[in-house]
């Protein structure tokens, strides 16, 4: 059997699990919902998987709008579906080592210092801190609080540089983000927003640029684009690689 196959049948089993879950818990007013919701994981191949993680994420706000508040069962089962409809790294990246897409979505090692990807959960948190993951550099900025089932224990060292969602950092904010992350008494760190892909990737993106590589270099290796990421954030990146060399270039 393939990598791409394995990949498949490992996420939508996986998928499968967690929504299944969320149908068990979910109160009599959400059980047409998550009958939609399990029906629709049910029907994913593996041309229409990312369609489906799509339509999935749209099925879990449904529920969420409805559902009570006090259901900790349920929202842990959410939060874990959330992950995996959001992660995107099937079937691109396969590691010997990794966490669970439901725990952390969307995980990429960029070198032993430096990982990225998702806002994890508790269970992925603690997966880092296994590895030796000392800080963790949370990016998302008023999106902070929307996890439904946040952790409730921070096993890492926590540094916050915030950055709304589809919107560019200030050259400010990545010259600080260069200094953290470069930092030995720091590393390894992970760095994450949401769902580990525009703000992680422009600010991974100007990190490269930093190392040496060229803008497009570094958007080909991040990926950003109109799939994963916005005009704004790539021509940022664009802006960034100028602002970069003529400020080394004046200082040298």
């Amino acid at each position: 059997m393939s990598n791409v196959q394995t990949n498949f049948s490992r996420t939508l089993a996986d998928m499968q699990k967690w929504g299944r879950q969320v149908q068990s818990h979910a109160t009599p007013c959400e059980k047409e919902i998550a009958q939609t919701l399990v029906d629709t994981i049910d029907g994913a191949t593996p041309e229409t998987l990312g369609q489906t993680k799509k339509d999935v994420r749209g099925l879990l706000w449904d529920i969420r709008r409805h559902a009570p508040d006090g259901c900790s069962d349920l929202r842990r089962s959410y939060e874990k579906l959330r992950n995996l409809a959001l992660d995107g790294s099937y079937p691109h990246t396969v590691y010997t080592i990794r966490p669970s897409a439901c725990d952390v979505p969307n995980f990429q090692i960029i070198s032993p210092k430096y990982l990225r990807g998702g806002q994890p959960d508790q269970e992925g948190l603690q997966w880092l801190a296994a590895q030796g993951v000392k800080t963790e550099v949370d990016l998302r900025g008023s999106d902070r609080d929307n996890a439904w089932d946040p952790p409730t224990e921070y096993p890492l060292r926590v540094v916050r540089v915030a950055v709304e969602d589809f919107q560019p950092p200030s050259y400010r904010q990545v010259e600080d983000f260069i200094q953290i992350v470069n930092e030995p008494a720091n590393q390894p760190v992970y760095v994450h927003c949401k769902a580990g892909v525009g703000r992680t990737g422009v600010m991974t993106a100007c990190w490269r640029i930093s190392q040496g590589m060229t803008a497009d270099e570094a958007l080909e290796a991040e990926r950003i684009n109109s799939q994963y990421g916005t005009l704004k954030q790539e021509q940022f990146v664009r802006d960034f690689e100028t602002y970069w060399n003529e400020k080394n270039s004046a200082a040298g």
